[in-house]
């Protein structure tokens, strides 16, 4: 085993715990890589030591049973180390699961409540998808001291999780979706179109969106404001550009300082003119008539 042998390290919060929480997580996941190094038989004791008599033997026992400890003390939290005897691989083994093989009825309810009281803070630091790779790490946690969280329950936790009202829209749409995938997905859709919308001034509580219009406080009606309204009471009262001698008076052009199109309404023979600014073609006689054109 000496030759080329490497040491498997997991990153800090994989290790394993000092509370334990997560012990049948990594013990599930530690036990096939000890097995394939050829290092088990030395942890679960069937490769004993030698005797003492048997040097060659001895030495190479005492070679590969360190390096098997060396696996178990790199993959463990430095506070789970404290107090474990380190004699041999098997004793560190049987340390760690005589202290966590046990299942505590108060750790197994204080998981449970970590988790399903984990709340997603509208305008702190954290976000959606922080907040749901926390609770995943919960529910693994609940599972570690065998507490097992079905997919529909998690689903219902990450639901109740998000705040209300601002996020009543969305939820409200995943009535009845048991899958977490799904409800994952749609969170974290919906988190990157509100960072979106709150990046261009938009208000990221309202689910869909609008393009905005002025109205008018005088009369009321959307496309343009007081200051430039034609009706009674309004800033440009009795300017509405009634054609004059076959020319459109020159207050067409003052109106607003958007450059709209006017579009002829009447077949009539009546000289009013009417904004239309969702036609796609205008026609007049009167080229004299557009600003631009």
């Amino acid at each position: 085993m000496s030759d080329g042998f490497k040491i498997l390290r997991y990153d800090e919060s994989e290790r394993l715990n000092e509370d334990g929480s997560n012990w049948t997580f990594w013990k599930t996941r530690i036990i096939p890589y000890l097995k394939g190094s050829r290092l088990w038989p030395y942890i679960s004791g069937s490769m004993p030591r030698p005797a003492a008599t048997d040097v060659d033997k001895l030495a190479k026992w005492e070679e590969i049973d360190a390096q098997a400890l060396s696996m178990i003390l790199m993959n463990i939290v430095p506070n789970v180390q404290a107090g474990l005897d380190c004699s041999s691989a098997k004793a560190a083994w049987d340390g760690l699961t005589g202290r966590y093989a046990q299942v505590d009825p108060i750790a197994q309810n204080l998981a449970q409540t970590r988790l399903r009281t984990k709340r997603f803070v509208e305008g702190s630091v954290e976000t959606v998808p922080t907040h749901i790779a926390e609770l995943q790490r919960l529910r693994e946690a609940c599972g570690g001291l065998g507490v097992d969280i079905t997919d529909a329950q998690f689903a219902g936790v990450i639901t109740l999780s998000m705040p209300s009202p601002s996020w009543d829209p969305v939820i409200g749409t995943l009535g009845g979706i048991l899958d977490p995938k799904v409800v994952i997905s749609r969170l974290n859709t919906e988190w990157s179109r509100r960072q979106g919308l709150t990046s261009g001034g938009k208000d990221s509580n309202v689910v869909f969106q609008t393009s905005s219009r002025p109205k008018c406080e005088n009369c009321n009606q959307p496309g343009h404001v007081k200051a430039k309204c034609w009706s009674k009471g309004g800033g440009q009262e009795g300017q509405f550009p009634w054609k004059n001698n076959g020319r459109t008076s020159n207050t067409v052009n003052s109106v607003t300082d958007t450059p709209i199109v006017w579009a002829y309404g009447c077949s009539g023979g009546c000289d009013v003119w009417f904004a239309d600014s969702a036609a796609t073609i205008h026609v007049s006689p009167n080229r004299e008539d557009f600003s631009s054109y």
